[in-house]
């Protein structure tokens, strides 16, 4: 997932599985979850952790799911932004995904 393209003012929904090198899904049992949008100048646009838009939704298979209102999303501005996930594991380590291009272009419909 290098690129999404999303509508603004639409709900985004998107949902990850963390594996390691080999494919084989890590375990997220006890762990913590945050995202965050940000412009290129790196203004934060819009953010979710496991309070608030992150769910870690089967731990044993690494499954992550984000759920970010559309009322959020309706003020991130047009254009091409940067996002990862970051996870934190119990004992206190912390991993991030590949840094994901958020692209939002204009919703015909409004």
């Amino acid at each position: 997932m290098s690129q999404v393209t999303h509508k603004r003012g639409d709900t985004l929904s998107l949902s990850w599985s963390w594996k390691d090198e080999a494919g084989t899904a890590i375990d997220l049992t006890d762990c913590t979850a945050r995202l965050q949008v940000r412009s290129k100048r790196g203004e934060l646009l819009a953010s979710a952790d496991t309070d608030d838009g992150l769910t870690i939704a089967d731990p044993e298979t690494g499954a992550v799911n984000l759920l970010i209102d559309a009322e959020t999303m309706s003020a991130v501005p047009l254009g091409s932004h940067s996002m990862d996930l970051e996870i934190t594991f119990a004992d206190g380590t912390v991993k991030s995904t590949e840094t994901v291009k958020l692209k939002i272009i204009e919703d015909i419909t409004r």
